[in-house]
């Protein structure tokens, strides 16, 4: 298994529940590369925003989130009861010296900072997270889009990872974003024929639900 979420699993086990989510998870469920992935992503339960926050910022990580419609702007959260964590359904968890994001001195008296990327994530010093929602044993992806919770998370090993159905879901709400979209539409091709006709079916339905009959992944699935 990937070294970065082994060393995640192993940083969060115990203390959340969680699941890998994003590129890796594709690559967990059909057990190889697709491609080069810059970070690791999590999803964690909203019920445990307070939870993560603390575990990371008491190993000396720090916390920001990217406030909706500000580009290359972070703000800080400073503990676990700041309000502002409960604005935001992303953040990043940084340890200080990480190499690959850094964040730059402060631009404005409200705490805000640009950041920079640097190459893909080779260690464990950064993790986007973000959060995720469930109702009586079920996953929330969106209004009128759950899936049953022993189907929305599977298992590599002892490892937790997102259904590819969901992952493909989220992504399926990106494509009107250049930055997302080559690299979603490669991973919609390669995963799509591993997918269970049910698997196939459920995520046809949500991505209509939410992006319309005419969303161009909705049209391709129902070539399938």
């Amino acid at each position: 298994m990937n070294a970065l979420i082994e060393s995640c699993s192993s940083f969060l086990k115990g203390h959340v529940s969680y699941a890998i989510c994003g590129g890796f998870a594709l690559e967990m469920f059909i057990g190889k590369t697709v491609r080069q992935h810059e970070d690791i992503d999590v999803s964690v339960f909203d019920c445990d925003r307070k939870s993560i926050v603390s575990l990371f910022m008491n190993a000396g990580w720090d916390i920001y989130f990217r406030p909706i419609r500000k580009v290359n702007h972070l703000e800080k959260i400073y503990n676990q009861d700041d309000s502002r964590l409960s604005d935001t359904n992303y953040i990043y968890a940084i340890q200080p010296n990480c190499d690959f994001f850094r964040v730059l001195p402060s631009i404005d008296d409200n705490g805000g900072f640009k950041y920079k990327m640097y190459g893909k994530q080779s260690s464990f010093n950064f993790l986007d997270i973000r959060f995720d929602r469930k109702e009586q044993g079920e996953f929330v992806c969106a209004k009128n889009t759950k899936r049953p919770m022993s189907k929305a998370i599977l298992y590599n090993s002892d490892v937790p990872y997102l259904a590819p159905e969901l992952v493909l879901f989220f992504k399926s709400l990106t494509q009107h974003e250049q930055y997302y979209r080559e690299k979603s539409l490669l991973d919609f091709y390669v995963l799509t024929p591993h997918l269970s006709s049910e698997s196939k079916y459920w995520l046809l339905e949500a991505i209509e639900k939410t992006g319309g009959r005419e969303h161009v992944w909705a049209e391709l699935l129902r070539g399938i």
